[in-house]
């Protein structure tokens, strides 16, 4: 007989066992219980221990935990009854209505983002459309759980939803699939230590050894599911293992011993739940077995020497209920899958009894149910299903490292930015290290030139206050003696007196002069104010405040209309200080004569003043280039004043002297 074992698992449907006594300790707190949520939560226990073994009691206590629920407007309790409701009905066979409370629990939890509640409903649905032959639909909901648990990265969800999508795979005979899928659920239960879980985690990787006949490994997942189970007192987890392990031992060949385990797991399935699911499947597990044993001649012969034949006929009378029974309770659960195994054991079990005309018509009609199942184009579309999941997860990956790629971008800008910074940075800290350098270079140097100045000027004040005691000393002297005693003094002493004492006063009163004029051009502020003179009005100034008070001729020599653009009063305090010392340069010179020339030669003007006197040395006209050289107010003091006045209004002076015959200043604007 060719059989296959599928197994197809409802997590949530595994998690506990019909215990009366918890119950009935749950109920008694429910009955002292004061708080609304607490009531709550212990009838969701209670309904989740009634699901399989009476799916109507557990409907009932889920009602009542709905009502309370709504009564004091609990969310997460009404999408919890939902979903037990739903169940409830999807044990007893009404999936239309188990989808629509599971459907309405989805839209709760979804209105009120409870992200776990959405994501066990969403399970639950899955669950729903497999026991409804609908793999497809069933594979397409597990991998939106698996993908909402990696959202959420939630160990237990991604257990439940690799566990299920590998009961999908087995139900399609992809058997490495199935295991791969299975190991994967079997791990995370592993990591949350979920020991219930682990045993049917280890029960249905051992299945899929089993199909893939390597007993050995799959004899050590069976064992340690059955561990497990017996720790926690699961008697329909154990049940479920023994029926694995009798399908395996009946495939290797050995129903006698394949009995040993299925027996067991009958008489726990006849106490805890007589018309679930696995139920089911012991009966089909006993009618394939004895119906083995019947077409098994080897055991025929070796067991019933003397009528194999009538206990071949005893044993298909027999297999004959079992798997009739275990057919109307697939139809009745539209469990499409084991319905087509059952039915071709059935066919198999009336050819051996000879009516092959019931046989073909069973065979057929398996085969029928077996495509409608195991089809290729469902393979394909199922294998579609996981394609599509891969993607979206490969999407997210890309889509992760786009936005990865971007923020590394982002900080390399920032890095870039950063560096930039500091070296802009370094760079300014750099030039204003050399710009200190170099300002304090000039500070050094200015300093420098300061305290030379400072010291030359203490020199020239030196002077001055020299210069300027004598004459003043004289003059007292003289009315000093003229009052104490007039007439010691002949008239032509007195007279020869006051005309020294009248040249020391002019004397004074010419250095006072150049010292303040001196002084104005010392000023930081005072600025020149630059305009355009007619020349023959700084010639009127010389005539006017010069040439009147000497007898020595002076002659000016220009074009009429020339004009200088200059400041008034340095020029003509400059042009002052050289017709003085002119004057006194031909003083003693009987035919001494001073002429002042002006002249344009392109944009630039000149002045000149020429004189025939003695001419200068090198050493007195020193003072007019040399900042440093200090002389006395009768020897340069003027060319001192010449030369910061002309410096003031960027005038150019020049010299050109010879011995005896006399001395040219030249001054360019």
């Amino acid at each position: 007989m060719k059989y296959y074992f599928i197994a197809l698992f409802s997590l949530l449907s595994m998690l506990g066992s019909a215990q009366q006594k918890k119950i009935d300790s749950l109920l008694k707190l429910y009955s002292t219980e004061k708080v609304d949520t607490l009531r709550a939560k212990l009838l969701d226990k209670i309904a989740s221990i009634y699901t399989e073994t009476d799916p109507a009691k557990a409907k009932d206590y889920a009602a009542m935990g709905l009502e309370l629920s709504k009564h004091i407007s609990f969310q997460k309790g009404i999408a919890t009854f939902m979903l037990s409701i739903g169940n409830a009905y999807s044990y007893m066979g009404n999936y239309e209505k188990a989808l629509l409370y599971i459907d309405s629990g989805l839209a709760i939890a979804k209105t009120h983002h409870l992200r776990k509640n959405i994501a066990v409903l969403l399970n639950t649905r899955a669950n729903v459309y497999q026991q409804q032959g609908n793999p497809k639909l069933a594979m397409e909901t597990y991998f939106e759980v698996l993908k909402m648990a990696e959202e959420m990265n939630d160990t237990a969800t991604k257990g439940m939803a690799n566990f299920n999508i590998g009961g999908v795979y087995h139900g399609q005979n992809d058997i490495e699939k199935a295991k791969l899928y299975h190991e994967k659920g079997l791990y995370y239960f592993e990591l949350e230590n979920r020991r219930d879980r682990m045993a049917i985690g280890y029960t249905a990787v051992g299945s899929d050894y089993a199909f893939l006949k390597e007993y050995s490994l799959a004899i050590k997942n069976y064992e340690k599911a059955i561990v497990l189970a017996k720790e926690l007192g699961n008697n329909r987890q154990l049940a479920t293992i023994y029926d694995f392990l009798g399908h395996m031992y009946n495939k290797r060949m050995d129903p006698e011993k394949a009995l040993t385990y299925i027996l067991p797991a009958s008489k726990i399935w006849k106490e805890v739940a007589p018309d679930c699911q696995n139920a089911m499947i012991n009966l089909g597990n006993l009618g394939a077995v004895y119906l083995d044993i019947a077409l098994n001649d080897s055991i025929m012969h070796s067991k019933y020497k003397m009528n194999p034949e009538n206990e071949k006929q005893l044993l298909l009378t027999k297999a004959q209920p079992y798997l009739e029974r275990a057919i109307e309770l697939c139809k009745k659960k539209s469990d499409k899958a084991y319905e087509s195994i059952y039915t071709n054991g059935l066919a198999d079990l009336l050819a051996a009894k000879g009516d092959y005309k019931n046989a073909f018509t069973y065979y057929k009609k398996a085969d029928m149910l077996d495509d409608s199942i195991h089809s290729q184009d469902l393979k394909n579309e199922i294998a579609g299903v996981e394609g599509k999941y891969k993607l979206s997860i490969k999407d997210k990956e890309i889509e992760i490292s786009n936005l990865a790629l971007a923020v590394q971008k982002k900080q390399r800008m920032g890095l870039l930015a950063c560096v930039a910074l500091f070296g802009l940075m370094g760079g300014l800290f750099y030039w204003q290290s050399i710009t200190r350098k170099k300002n304090n270079t000039v500070l050094v140097k200015l300093n420098t030139k300061l305290d030379e100045a400072n010291k030359v000027k203490a020199k020239f004040f030196g002077i001055i206050s020299h210069d300027l005691r004598s004459p003043v000393s004289n003059l007292i002297n003289f009315l000093h003696l003229q009052k104490e005693e007039p007439g010691l003094l002949s008239p032509q002493q007195a007279a020869l007196h006051e005309k020294k004492i009248a040249d020391s006063a002019e004397s004074l009163l010419e250095t006072m002069e150049g010292m303040l004029l001196w002084s104005k051009s010392q000023m930081e502020n005072f600025k020149p104010d630059v305009r355009s003179i007619p020349v023959n009005e700084l010639f009127e100034y010389i005539q006017k405040q010069v040439a009147v008070n000497t007898s020595i001729k002076i002659n000016f020599d220009f074009a009429p209309g020339l004009m200088i653009h200059s400041d008034p009063n340095y020029l003509q305090s400059i042009m002052q200080n050289l017709t003085t010392n002119s004057i006194k340069a031909i003083d003693q010179s009987p035919n001494g004569k001073i002429i002042w020339k002006a002249w344009q030669k392109g944009e630039e003007r000149f002045l000149s003043i020429t004189d025939n006197g003695p001419g200068t040395n090198e050493e007195q006209v020193k003072a007019l280039y040399d900042e440093t050289t200090v002389t006395g107010t009768k020897h340069g003091l003027g060319l001192h004043i010449i030369r910061d006045l002309a410096k003031a209004i960027q005038c150019k002076i020049s010299i050109q002297s010879q011995p005896l015959l006399g001395t040219t200043f030249t001054l360019a604007i």
